[in-house]
């Protein structure tokens, strides 16, 4: 599939490993089984778990 860009272009990709989640004190695993969950809508209440801090 061709693909043709013009300008700027960034991509950033976030891996959480088994446990990280428990580990950080994000949700129950068992809850976010077959779900899509925003990650700010975990981590956004903290200074440091914003996706804008993680860009930064």
């Amino acid at each position: 599939m061709p693909v043709r860009i013009r300008g700027g272009f960034a991509t950033l990709g976030v891996a959480l490993k088994p446990g990280a989640v428990s580990m950080l004190k994000g949700p129950d695993v068992a809850d976010t089984l077959d779900r899509i969950i925003y990650y700010d809508d975990i981590f956004g209440d903290h200074t440091w778990g914003t996706s804008e801090q993680l860009m930064k």
